[in-house]
């Protein structure tokens, strides 16, 4: 999913193999219930109904302790079954 308009910063945190969980900073003045629609709507025609889309909204998305924030994170087990890495 490309980045919407109405955001200014996403991130894509992966918990299970039907479980995401969208961070966003979203624009000034941006209608947050509208934009949360519009991710899980996204997401939906992309993955379908078996995965399971959260979206929280935040003033801003930690950078690592190297200074970086990656667009996708994973706190998946590596050992799951048809996880590669």
């Amino acid at each position: 999913i490309k980045q919407v308009d109405a955001t200014i910063q996403t991130q894509l945190v992966i918990q299970a193999t039907d479980q995401l969980i969208w961070r966003v900073v979203p624009a000034r003045g941006v209608n947050c219930e509208v934009l949360r629609l519009e991710f899980q709507q996204r997401c939906r025609a992309v993955l379908g109904d078996r995965v399971a889309v959260g979206v929280e909204f935040l003033d801003s998305i930690p950078p690592t302790p190297a200074g970086k924030v990656p667009k996708v994170v994973s706190t998946l087990d590596p050992t799951v079954a048809g996880v590669v890495r």
